[in-house]
């Protein structure tokens, strides 16, 4: 049974799973702000240059008392190529008692400095709450922020006798589902285990068939057989004009 840190930490990691995409270089951060052990503000970091995750969950709260859960340390540097202040002066303004943290950020100029601001203005500090989640959602900034090269994701399949397919099969699967999942999907695309069930949303089997059925361009057997009817007897309207002048 998950702890109460764990379901508003496995919030947060939802949340940050909504930047994917935008935020590069930048990590994905979800931060969830609770009163009484209630949410009274979320927010995730939604583009790169835009608002932080803190700075969304406070936005007109009343944080006093209450506990910020971030899924990553809050900044703490400003400086060259920084869009945007740092967070932590921002929280420690706002009167929370206590922040909750995911993973640390492994960027050299936070790297924990922002915890040891949070601690030396009084606030309560608790770190590694999902810390594997949380470090596994960054993991390509982590790679990147800690040597400077990008982070890389080879998938790769061959069977023992070196066969690729085989033939009347436009699909053979080789990999499992399990390399597909990690290949395809970040670790929280979809609502994180932790939260009830009526929040879950279950994924969609991957059904390419389906995929197909539901593009606008596809056109079913049963519309292209009356499509092409109405065409013969429009052609067959324009003969019968053509010659009756």
């Amino acid at each position: 049974m998950p702890s109460l840190d764990e379901k508003f930490m496995a919030r947060c990691l939802f949340l940050a799973s909504k930047g994917e995409g935008k935020v590069s270089p930048n990590p994905l951060v979800g931060a969830v702000l609770v009163k009484n052990r209630r949410i009274i503000g979320e927010g995730f970091h939604e583009k790169f240059g835009g608002a932080h995750a803190e700075v969304n969950a406070l936005k007109g709260k009343n944080a006093k008392d209450a506990t910020l859960y971030v899924s990553l340390e809050p900044c703490s540097h400003a400086g060259k190529g920084k869009k945007t202040p740092p967070c932590v002066p921002l929280i420690i303004k706002s009167g929370v008692s206590r922040v909750v943290i995911g993973a640390l950020d492994q960027n050299p100029k936070v790297s924990g400095n922002g915890i040891k601001q949070l601690k030396k203005a009084g606030i309560k500090v608790k770190t590694g709450v999902l810390q594997r989640e949380s470090e596994k959602q960054n993991e390509p900034f982590f790679k990147f922020i800690t040597t400077g090269k990008p982070f890389i994701c080879l998938k790769m399949a061959q069977t023992k006798d070196g066969v690729i397919g085989i033939r009347g099969k436009s699909n053979v699967r080789i990999s499992g589902k399990q390399f597909d999942a990690y290949s395809r999907n970040s670790a929280y695309r979809q609502s994180p285990p932790h939260l009830p069930d009526e929040r879950r949303k279950k994924p969609r089997a991957h059904n390419p068939g389906q995929q197909a059925a539901n593009s606008p361009f596809f056109k079913s057997p049963g519309k292209r057989k009356k499509r092409e009817s109405d065409n013969r007897d429009k052609r067959a309207a324009r003969q019968e004009k053509a010659q009756a002048a």
